[in-house]
């Protein structure tokens, strides 16, 4: 399970983050998991709740969004979401083998207890 890695690394990042930002306390986490990221959003909520406990993180709250996969559709020029994971645009009959977004997981932001400002990462 290396999602209890991630929520290790994730913890370590946010670490980081608030000390640049001279936050003492963070009360949440948002994460963007992408579809195609391989990481599964029950498997890194558990390991979030493994790795917070003792540290400062222990009531911070780890937030996760579903990000779906979008590919290019090169038949008809637009992007598309998709809802299974068939890589073929239905409308213009082709292939859409350029992923746009849904391969990544990325911390997004976090908000602090300290302050109304939510602190977006780079």
């Amino acid at each position: 399970m290396h999602e209890l890695s991630i929520a290790n690394a994730i913890v370590g990042e946010i670490r980081d983050a608030a000390e640049r930002h001279g936050v003492s306390r963070v009360s949440s986490v948002s994460v963007r998991v992408g579809r195609l990221s391989g990481v599964v959003a029950g498997a890194l909520e558990f390991g979030w709740s493994v790795v917070r406990e003792g540290t400062e993180f222990a009531e911070t709250e780890l937030l996760i969004e579903d990000v779906a996969v979008q590919v290019w559709c090169p038949g008809g020029g637009h992007t598309l979401t998709l809802d299974d994971m068939v890589f073929r645009c239905e409308e213009h009959d082709c292939a859409t083998p350029d992923v746009l977004d849904g391969e990544r997981l990325e911390i997004s932001r976090f908000e602090s207890a300290d302050v109304a400002d939510p602190a977006v990462l780079p």
